[in-house]
């Protein structure tokens, strides 16, 4: 059984929350935690480890993420989701309902102001041929379609040698809507997932996501037109300041 409001009013009252919006947050994420969500009709593909990152998902403000291998997948289209879950998972009706849920999220992203996406994607995860050629076509012509109307920010990491920055594996940080609550770091694996929240083990992932949004193109007019170079199957056009960084870095090392 969850807290009820008057007793969590009483904790923000003790602990000195007072901005209605910051008491409002924590209301709703208290609210979340404990009733029966939307992706409870999904509880047959949904693993215990995972429905803590469907609660995140619902209570963030901002979701930051690097992707290594796939396009996240909340910018997955259909087509490109259904190829990827086949990876895994090849009973027919399973795979189905896990497309379900995919599509869900996405949905639901994209109806209401937040939480917003920050999505730095390596090169190589565009590159990496997911189903034929249209599905490839397909998912990058979405990718620009929510770049042009503004409803994630996408930064391409190029592969090209003096620009990456270590990047290791995949993960994801949330900034829940109340400035009490810490970021979460969400790094998945193949049957279980991680969740960190203290400070001690959150910063080292904030920063590296600083340097890989550093090392990234820009959002927007470079993102642009690297997926138009990548639709192409051409190398990527690195402007000049990224050329120049290699050099001095080389001469540094």
């Amino acid at each position: 059984m969850g807290i009820k409001d008057r007793d969590l009013e009483r904790l923000l009252d003790l602990y000195g929350v007072t901005d209605p919006r910051e008491r409002a947050a924590i209301l709703h994420i208290a609210s979340v935690a404990s009733t029966r969500q939307w992706w409870h009709q999904y509880g047959d593909v949904v693993a215990d480890w995972f429905s803590g990152y469907l609660g995140l998902e619902s209570a963030a403000d901002l979701i930051r993420t690097y992707e290594l291998r796939f396009v996240p997948g909340l910018l997955q289209t259909s087509a490109y989701a259904k190829e990827v879950i086949r990876l895994r998972y090849q009973e027919p009706r399973e795979a189905e309902r896990r497309l379900a849920l995919r599509m869900h999220r996405q949905q639901m992203l994209f109806a209401r102001d937040t939480p917003r996406l920050w999505a730095v994607i390596d090169e190589a995860a565009l590159r990496q041929q997911i189903g034929d050629q249209a599905v490839m076509q397909e998912q990058l012509a979405f990718l620009a379609e929510v770049v042009q109307r503004r409803r994630a920010t996408v930064q391409i990491l190029p592969i090209q040698d003096g620009l990456r920055t270590g990047a290791g594996n995949s993960f994801t940080i949330f900034r829940l809507r109340s400035r009490h609550l810490a970021d979460v770091v969400y790094m998945e694996h193949l049957d279980n997932a991680e969740y960190l929240a203290d400070t001690d083990r959150c910063d080292p992932y904030k920063e590296h996501l600083s340097e890989l949004v550093v090392a990234a193109l820009f959002p927007e007019e470079e993102t642009m037109r690297a997926l138009q170079e990548i639709a192409r199957g051409v190398p990527l056009t690195i402007p000049g300041r990224r050329l120049k960084r290699v050099v001095v870095q080389g001469r540094a090392g």
